[in-house]
């Protein structure tokens, strides 16, 4: 994949879109279905992916899509010559309040020698597991 993203480089644009095989305007879950394909004609090249909520066990993302659909999704849209991005806006490991409050300083907690260093560990480990599958 590396190679082809290499190969195309200066032919032109690629474009991309978060979710768009699982919802959309007046959908959710509908197989083959794209709110970007009804208007352009077909997939994006890019296909993003949202991992936050992972660390916490949840079954489903932070956008309520299920994890295990997340890897469908990613699966069918590389065998479809697509390239995927995963994002992962985690919930803190502090107090599991989501990844835009600024209520804590957190980095500093996290870090080697950070009192929620190991448990910022565990997370990062739910995250692998995910990629290992």
């Amino acid at each position: 994949m590396f190679d082809l993203l290499i190969a195309m480089k200066g032919e032109g644009v690629l474009f991309g879109h978060q979710d768009t095989y699982a919802y959309g305007i007046s959908w959710n879950d509908v197989p083959g279905e794209s709110d970007v394909k009804r208007v352009a004609g077909d997939y994006p090249a890019l296909f993003g992916w949202e991992l936050g909520g992972i660390e916490k066990g949840a079954s489903a993302n932070l956008d309520n899509v299920l994890f295990e659909n997340i890897r469908k999704y990613a699966v069918k849209a590389f065998r479809q010559g697509g390239v995927n991005t995963f994002s992962w806006h985690p919930f803190s490991v502090i107090d599991r309040a989501d990844s835009w409050s600024t209520e804590k300083h957190v980095v500093e907690k996290i870090i080697p020698g950070g009192i929620y260093h190991e448990a910022f560990k565990r997370d990062l480990d739910m995250l692998a597991y995910f990629f290992s599958l």
